[in-house]
């Protein structure tokens, strides 16, 4: 799930460049400083990219507590995708013109 909705989110915040989601993001995650949700996934993000899975692996090998491992992993995966889906609905809504809603006249 996360998958998906990470990927319809880089199509809708940085369809030209996609290389650059992850930059787009943390500046809309930004200018909400006051929200929780936001906040944690700005500050926990280094978990979700591949780089860190695997040293947290051997660090959790390495003190024995691969079961420790594997509930933070089940519960830091939903919370990936609960997050993702709140910020692909909270930062790639367009706004409809009043006019448009209306049908007023130009």
């Amino acid at each position: 799930m996360s998958f998906l909705v990470t990927g319809l989110g880089r199509q809708r915040l940085a369809n030209q460049r996609p290389e650059q989601y992850l930059a787009i993001w943390q500046a809309k995650a930004e200018s909400r400083p006051s929200n929780p949700i936001l906040y944690i996934g700005r500050n926990t993000e280094f978990i979700v990219r591949r780089c860190f899975l695997p040293y947290a692996l051997l660090f959790f090998a390495l003190l024995n507590i691969m079961k420790v491992a594997f509930f933070l992993a089940a519960i830091g995966a939903n919370l990936v995708w609960l997050i993702a889906l709140y910020s692909y609905s909270s930062f790639a809504v367009t706004r409809p013109n009043l006019k448009d809603v209306v049908g007023a006249p130009d």
